[in-house]
């Protein structure tokens, strides 16, 4: 049976008709196909069409002028639209999202229109919610069925993101909840303004919304499964994560607490169409791990699988996700069965972590199934939070954290808008509460190398101590003066500060503790600067001896420590005594499994490949290891 016979096929776009190419070859692809400009002559057409029970299926181009709109509000409630497909750019993509409270319509940011139209061929099915979620996502460069992990780095970041929400969740007070529920709505808020079913819907949540109801609200035909599935599979996943961060943490959690009340050997399955060279580029994943970009939902039922994954075609795969769990992990997956929550229970519906990782463990070309073995998190997300007190406090405030975290990244900006922002919302927290905000956002001004504002802020942190009507807690005082003297011009002055600070820390600190083994490292500092080697020297030793006595030998504070001591003996020249102290610290990088834009790895290549070559190729670790770097 042809398109036409079952179906009319409608493409509106005002330009279409200066895109010559694009008409052309979706005629020469599907004969029958009507094009329109004006939103008016397409809905006489379409009410034209006979027989009456024929089905039209409907493509748009939104447009910066109000015809799509038009036209969407003329054809949207005639029975014979059997499917909208509105195409839309990543400017438009709110506008978009603002739209998919229509029933009938899917939202694709994607330029593939023939993939597009493969969809459209796809039979239309009662389970209509799991294929919508493939859908709201770029085909190629966003792939909604699973993201290979040829980039480590951003899996890394993912993972330890995700891990550390989770953690606010459990340690955040009623005004911080308060305040992650408020983000959340408001930008949802703003997606359907002009949606006032979605509207009720989130007054609703806001109103009666419970931690234990995650789950069931995940599975109700409202805002938070379209919104946080397609804003994860779209937009900068960490911005997501934070945004919705106060329901995220929420699903995680009690997805978690389900699956431990259960856990038993399965299969399950998933059924995705997808363009043929996609499906080349899979077939060398064999042997390779996976990640989910999103909460993945699977079905017991192979059929239901087969539905969505419709029929094949010479241009794409009806594909077949065929997932074991071995209950024989030491660490399972976290999934759970959604059919007593759902409003869909005939889906059969089997629920995904978020970013839950797979192994592809063989791959049927001839019958289009892929084979994934689910497999436990691999990832070591302690290593990220080896240095989170290094240059601030110790205080462990999660809020804090999260934009630390940013910093570590890379992303100077955004770890400064966010402290910035938290300072904006808490003009009238205490003291002490706001100066620790002004330390990391002299800390983000110090790592983009902007000293001068880094001191500013130092400076007021220091004030608001002293100032306090609260005693000033001697440990932040410390860490204060610390930083002053870390990002002041005059050596002798930060010698002055880092001293004050030493002094301090012995009225509190016991005789081996982490924060004078800290300060040791400041002094140490400012003795290299100054050229004066030997003191460099006899200070980063005093550190390091005292870290590798109050930490485990793969501690990120060892590794620091080393750092310092290789850039000293590279100053004097005496490179092989240097390339030794890198590749200890490499080592220690290594055994963290820290991701490739981790800062610490910048700092230390950036150091390395400043020494000579032939040093270098005597030093197989490092060798090997600045060769693995640059591949990924």
């Amino acid at each position: 049976m042809s398109i036409s016979d079952s179906f009319k096929c409608v493409w509106f776009d005002p330009y279409i008709d200066i895109q010559d190419d694009l008409k052309e070859s979706l005629s020469s692809h599907y004969s029958g196909m009507r094009f329109f400009t004006d939103p008016f002559v397409c809905t006489i057409y379409i009410r034209s069409i006979v027989p009456s029970q024929l089905r039209v299926r409907l493509v748009i181009k939104l447009d910066y002028s109000k015809s799509a709109h038009q036209l969407l509000t003329l054809v949207h409630p005639l029975n014979k639209i059997d499917q909208i497909l509105l195409l839309h750019n990543k400017d438009q993509a709110i506008e978009a999202a603002r739209l998919q409270q229509l029933h009938k319509l899917i939202t694709v940011t994607s330029d593939d229109f023939e993939h597009i139209l493969e969809y459209i061929r796809s039979p239309r099915d009662k389970y209509r919610r799991l294929i919508e979620i493939d859908l709201t996502c770029a085909v190629r460069e966003r792939q909604a069925v699973y993201l290979t992990i040829h980039d480590p780095d951003r899996f890394w970041w993912f993972q330890v993101f995700k891990h550390h929400i989770i953690q606010m969740s459990y340690t955040a007070n009623a005004a911080s909840r308060l305040a992650a529920k408020l983000d959340m709505l408001e930008v949802c808020r703003e997606v359907y303004a002009n949606n006032s079913r979605q509207l009720q819907a989130i007054d609703k949540f806001e109103a009666t919304y419970e931690a234990s109801q995650a789950v069931e609200w995940y599975t109700k035909d409202t805002f938070v499964y379209r919104l946080i599935n397609h804003t994860l599979r779209t937009n900068d996943v960490i911005d997501t994560l934070y945004t919705f961060r106060f329901y995220i943490a929420d699903l995680c959690r009690l997805l978690a607490d389900y699956q431990n009340q259960k856990r038993q050997k399965l299969t399950v399955f998933r059924g995705v169409s997808m363009p043929r060279e996609q499906m080349l580029t899979l077939n060398e994943q064999v042997g390779r791990l996976v990640v989910a970009n999103g909460f993945l939902s699977t079905t017991h039922d192979r059929q239901i699988a087969q539905i969505f994954a419709g029929e094949s075609s010479d241009h794409v795969s009806s594909v077949v996700f065929e997932i074991k769990i071995d209950d024989k992990e030491e660490e399972m997956p976290v999934l759970v069965d959604t059919w007593r929550w759902s409003q869909f229970p005939d889906e059969q519906e089997v629920l995904f972590d978020l970013a839950t990782t797979f192994r592809v463990t063989s791959i049927d070309n001839d019958g289009f199934v892929v084979k994934l073995l689910a497999q436990r998190p691999f990832v070591r997300v302690d290593s990220a939070f080896g240095l989170i007190s290094d240059d601030i406090d110790s205080s462990g405030l999660d809020e804090f954290v999260f934009g630390k975290l940013l910093a570590d990244k890379g992303e100077y900006n955004k770890s400064l808008r966010y402290f910035l922002a938290l300072l904006e919302r808490s003009s009238e927290a205490a003291d002490q509460y706001c100066a620790r905000i002004h330390m990391h956002i002299g800390r983000a001004y110090r790592l983009q190398r902007d000293y001068q504002s880094a001191f500013k802020h130092y400076c007021i942190a220091y004030g608001l101590q002293t100032n306090s009507t609260l005693p000033a807690h001697a440990r932040i005082l410390a860490c204060t003066l610390d930083n002053m003297g870390a990002v002041h011009y005059d050596a002798c002055q930060a010698l002055e500060y880092h001293k004050r600070a030493l002094a301090l820390r012995h009225t509190f600190c016991d005789k081996d503790d982490r924060c004078i083994a800290a300060c040791f490292s400041y002094i140490g500092h400012v003795y290299f600067k100054q050229g004066h080697y030997r003191q460099a020297i006899k200070y980063y030793q005093k550190d390091l001896c005292m870290t590798r006595h109050l930490a485990l030998e793969n501690d990120l504070d060892v590794a620091r420590t080393y750092m310092n001591l290789a850039n000293v003996f590279y100053a004097q020249h005496h490179y092989g005594k240097a390339m030794q102290y890198y590749e200890y610290a490499a080592r220690i990088y290594q055994q963290c499994a820290l991701p490739n834009t981790h800062r610490l790895l910048a700092e230390w290549r950036t150091a390395v490949i400043r020494c000579p070559k032939k040093i270098i190729r005597h030093r197989s670790v490092i060798n090997k290891w600045l060769r693995d770097k640059r591949r990924q």
